[in-house]
């Protein structure tokens, strides 16, 4: 089945209408999709709050895998926001205030960093609406199932928030895979000026200044119109490519397995040395912004640094999302904890067991102008003008960082005068948690589309849901024009490979869907796409 909508109604820019019919599950979990562009007439092909689940990302003692560089390859410091690589990739600070929704923040803050480093690497020049993605059209999307009326024939299908009210699924949480979910299937990533954070009306919520007296604007409020126009939905800037869902780091820690620790440290580095951002999750020391919790796990400055310095050492649940931008190998471990208001002291029992830390980019805003910043705004003040500048130091040994998730565009895509292609898979519900089994024995599984038309495939998505799978994939029948040498074994029939390799992380991965002997790849009615 597949859904048609509009082609980029918000210019040039605004990508592919998309179609849906590909994410099934095998018995190892690995779904993939058959991404197709139409042919010609001709059948011929011209030479494709959080919702809690178990993390199983978790990697065996070997990782990461020989691809991943070891810790005393990688540099001691990194900065996205400052390096000899890329430069600043880092897109500003923003304030999710009235919403919970961190995770959207994380996800879009990682990927606008993945697709402005990457555009860099290729020399293409993006204009800054590409810079700039909707966490709104992100959050209110994964929320909404399909209108009822939908042409797919999937009316109704998607995940619905329980939270009261119109705008209440923008206070439902969530995780990262939420937007690897919805950018696989064609659903964004939209620039911000297509669906931006605030209300319709631009109702504001102003608060005084408790010092001054003075009344400034703080926030969009939470009443007024949030909703996103349906026409938007499989609206995409720039077209999706791969995630990579890592370790995480905060269980090796509560296990008191420091070595594991680093080996899944030294992933999320590497992600962020080839360029991109790495979501995560973890417990804040707070509800919200500048309310600092008995617990104490942030220092919010009162160290020699002067940096706000967050460590969460009990073994506790997650509340919070936000976008590791660096690292710092040589953070004094002395930063963390909070002194003792009679003594001075700190509890060493409240310190890491070793320096080093993340450089984390939040979402609660900024010294900077409404409606991204406020007077004094939050974290770490770098500059020494008296106003916060979104940021934190988050230690390496943290308990609770979990979810690791990094994103990659195909930035070229951003150039191209193509208006739309298909997306065919079995179901636009956003996947929530994924799970998986094992066998001594091969596996395989099924997805059979049908094309109305005659489409070349183009690309095929494979998603793992643990590292160092091997993902192979066989198109069958096979249409004229290749080589029978080359036909599959199946009998009567012809065969099309497409060689994912192994993948070294759990995720989402796109390969282009071309076998080398038969050139592209055609779906036609009947089709099936069989891993082997």
């Amino acid at each position: 089945m597949r859904n048609e909508e509009c082609s980029r109604p918000l210019g040039r820019y605004v990508g592919r209408a998309v179609v849906s019919a590909a994410l099934a599950m095998g018995l190892v979990g690995v779904p993939f999709t058959a991404f197709a562009e139409e042919s010609a007439n001709s059948p011929t092909p011209p030479q494709i709050d959080f919702v809690g689940g178990e993390d199983v990302f978790d990697w065996a003692a070997g990782a990461p895998s020989a691809r991943t560089l070891s810790g005393s390859t990688l540099p001691a410091q990194f900065d996205l926001r400052n390096n000899d690589v890329y430069g600043n990739v880092v897109t500003p600070v923003k304030f999710q205030n009235p919403w919970g929704s961190c995770w959207s923040f994380g996800v879009a803050s990682a990927s606008e960093a993945s697709i402005i480093s990457e555009a860099k690497q290729k020399d293409i020049d993006l204009s800054e609406e590409f810079k700039d993605i909707s966490e709104r059209h992100l959050a209110w999307f994964t929320y909404t199932p399909l209108v009822e009326d939908d042409d797919s024939g999937q009316g109704g299908e998607g995940i619905v928030s329980l939270k009261e009210g119109a705008n209440g699924r923008l206070d439902s949480g969530g995780w990262m895979v939420y937007g690897t979910s919805l950018f696989s299937s064609g659903i964004g990533p939209v620039p911000e000026s297509a669906a931006p954070y605030k209300n319709d009306e631009e109702l504001i919520d102003s608060v005084t200044d408790p010092v001054t007296g003075e009344e400034y604007n703080y926030q969009y409020s939470k009443d007024g119109t949030w909703a996103v126009d349906e026409e938007l939905r499989f609206q995409q800037m720039v077209e999706f490519e791969q995630s990579v869902q890592l370790p995480s780091p905060g269980e090796y820690n509560a296990a008191g397995d420091y070595a594991g620790a680093e080996r899944a440290n030294d992933a999320i580095k590497q992600q962020l040395y080839e360029g991109r951002g790495v979501a995560i999750a973890f417990y804040a020391d707070q509800s919200k912004p500048n309310e600092i919790t008995e617990m104490g796990f942030m220092n919010p400055g009162n160290n020699v640094d002067g940096s706000w310095a967050h460590y969460t050492y009990d073994d506790v649940g997650i509340s919070h999302a936000v976008t590791i931008v660096g690292w710092d190998d040589n953070y004094s471990k002395e930063n963390f904890g909070n002194p003792d208001p009679e003594t001075g002291e700190v509890d060493p029992s409240k310190q890491p067991p070793d320096d080093g830390a993340w450089i984390v980019k939040n979402s609660w805003g900024s010294g900077a102008e409404f409606p991204n910043g406020y007077p004094g705004g939050w974290g770490t003040d770098e500059n020494g003008d008296g106003n916060g500048e979104g940021y934190f130091y988050l230690s390496y040994w943290d308990k609770t960082i979990t979810k690791p998730e990094s994103f990659d565009f195909a930035v070229e895509s951003t150039q191209s005068e193509d208006d739309h292609y298909f997306v065919h898979q079995y179901d636009y519900m956003p996947a929530q948690n994924v799970s998986s089994n094992s066998s001594s024995l091969p596996m395989r599984m099924a997805n059979i589309f049908s094309a109305d038309d005659a489409e070349t495939v183009r690309k095929l998505t494979l998603r793992d849901d643990a590292p160092q799978h091997a993902g192979d994939l066989r198109r069958v029948p096979a249409r004229r024009g290749c080589d029978p040498a080359h036909r599959g074994r199946e009998a009567g029939h012809g065969g099309a490979d497409v060689r994912m390799g192994r993948l070294p992380c759990g995720g989402v991965d796109r390969r282009t869907g071309v076998h080398p002997e038969c050139g592209r790849a055609l779906l036609g009615s009947g089709d099936a796409a069989v891993p082997r």
